[in-house]
C-alpha cells in the first residue's frame, strides 16, 4: 500500500500534463483558483511580476495577446478570461456545477453574467483607487453608491436560498462570491445586506474557499 502511495504522489508531482494557471489569488485568477480547489485537480499556480510588467513580456503575450491574467494552460490548450476558464474547467471535470437542467444552466449563466457586468465593475473601480491610486476618490465613492441597487437585487434573491441557484452550490456561487468577497476585502459596508453576509459565511466554510482565503492572507 505504501509503495502504491509513493507512486501516486510521484505521478501527481511529475505529471507533464498538469494544469498551469497564471495569476495571483488577489487578481481575477482568484475565482479560477477557487474552482480548481473545488475540483481537486492537480494544478500549478504561477504568479507574474506585475510591477516589472512580466504580463507584457514577449513569452506571456504569446499566451494572451491582451497581456492580462488569468491564463490557463491545459496541455496544448491555452485559454484566457476568468469566466471562460471556469466554464471550461467545470464542463471538463464537474458539469453539474453548470446546472442539471437547461433551466438551471440558463439561470446560472444569467447570474454569472450579471455579476460580471454589474457589481464587479463598481468594486473594481474602488479597488483600483484604493490599491493603485487609479481614478479619483469621487469616482470610488460614486461606485460605492452605484453598486447598491445590485446588492439589493442579490440580497432579495438570496434571502430564501442556500446558494445562488437554490440548494446546490454551483459555478454562479464562485462567480458572484468572488466579486462580493472583493467587496469584503475592501471593507465595504455590508451591514444592510444580512442575507448576502450569511451566504458568504456559508461559502467561507468550504475547504476550497478556505484555501483561497489563505492565499489572500485572510
Amino acid at each position: 500500500v505504501f509503495e502504491c502511495f509513493c507512486y501516486a504522489r510521484l505521478f501527481y508531482y511529475c505529471c507533464d500534463d498538469m494544469i498551469t494557471l497564471y495569476g495571483s489569488a488577489n487578481s481575477s485568477a482568484g475565482k479560477c483558483i477557487w474552482l480548481l480547489e473545488e475540483l481537486n485537480v492537480p494544478y500549478e499556480q504561477k504568479e507574474l511580476n506585475m510591477k516589472m510588467k512580466e504580463q507584457k513580456s514577449e513569452w506571456f503575450l504569446k499566451l494572451n495577446p491582451n497581456g492580462k491574467v488569468p491564463v490557463l494552460v491545459d496541455e496544448e490548450f491555452v485559454l484566457w478570461e476568468s469566466f471562460a476558464i471556469n466554464q471550461y474547467m467545470a464542463e471538463k471535470y464537474r458539469p453539474e456545477l453548470l446546472g442539471r437542467t437547461i433551466e438551471e444552466k440558463a439561470r446560472i449563466s444569467q447570474w454569472t453574467w450579471w455579476g460580471a457586468l454589474h457589481p464587479q465593475q463598481y468594486f473594481e473601480t474602488i479597488l483600483l483607487f484604493v490599491m493603485y491610486s487609479v481614478g479619483t476618490q469621487a469616482e470610488a465613492i460614486k461606485a460605492g453608491e452605484d453598486v447598491k441597487p445590485y446588492l439589493k437585487t442579490l440580497e432579495a434573491h438570496i434571502a430564501d436560498k442556500d446558494f445562488i441557484a437554490g440548494k446546490e452550490f454551483t459555478l454562479a456561487d464562485i462567480s458572484i462570491g468572488s466579486i462580493i468577497n472583493l467587496g469584503f476585502g475592501l471593507n465595504y459596508d455590508f451591514s444592510e445586506y444580512p442575507s448576502i453576509t450569511a451566504w458568504m459565511g456559508r461559502l467561507k466554510t468550504r475547504p476550497a474557499m478556505i484555501s483561497l482565503l489563505a492565499k489572500l492572507g485572510r
